[in-house]
């Protein structure tokens, strides 16, 4: 999962499949989360579902009501560290959270006005930040072209 947004994948499941086994539709909006896989070691990887999925058992779903998607997937990218820090490791180097300590994590969640007014200003602030990334990458481009110019003109 490298994209916020889940609307297409590489593999799919046909209806006769889920029909003729125990997978099941993972409802749209839900929270996807990796709970297995060697990407544990360092990152929790979250997204929000816009089409229907089945996912494996490398996956979580949280199928939730009355929450503000965009606050609940802000809110676990930044408790990566924390639920990091809950993934077990196999001597192998194999990574995995287990359900109970995921399922254990206690999250304190404001109400769902307060959910949107954060989720909005979050995704403000992060706008602002890629803007002035995006203006220091000019800058430094700037400087290494006036830099090169200094150079050639000194030969």
């Amino acid at each position: 999962m490298k994209k916020e947004r889940i609307a297409s994948s590489i593999d799919s499941i046909t209806d006769k499949a889920i029909e003729s086994s125990a997978a099941k539709y993972i409802p749209l909006g839900s929270l996807l989360m990796v709970v297995r896989g060697m990407i544990l070691a360092h990152s929790f990887p979250v997204a929000i579902n816009t089409v229907p999925v089945a996912i494996n058992q490398d996956m979580k779903a949280l199928v939730f009501s009355n929450m503000d998607e965009g606050f609940l997937l802000l809110m676990m990218q930044g408790l990566k560290n924390e639920f990091v820090s809950l993934v077990d490791r196999s001597s192998h180097g194999t990574c995995k959270l287990v359900s109970e300590k995921l399922w254990s994590k206690v999250l304190a969640i404001p109400p769902l006005k307060e959910q949107h007014l954060i989720a909005e200003q979050v995704n403000e602030l992060l706008t602002l930040c890629e803007q002035l990334k995006n203006n220091i990458n000019k800058a430094q481009t700037t400087q290494l072209n006036l830099t090169d110019a200094i150079f050639d003109s000194s030969i």
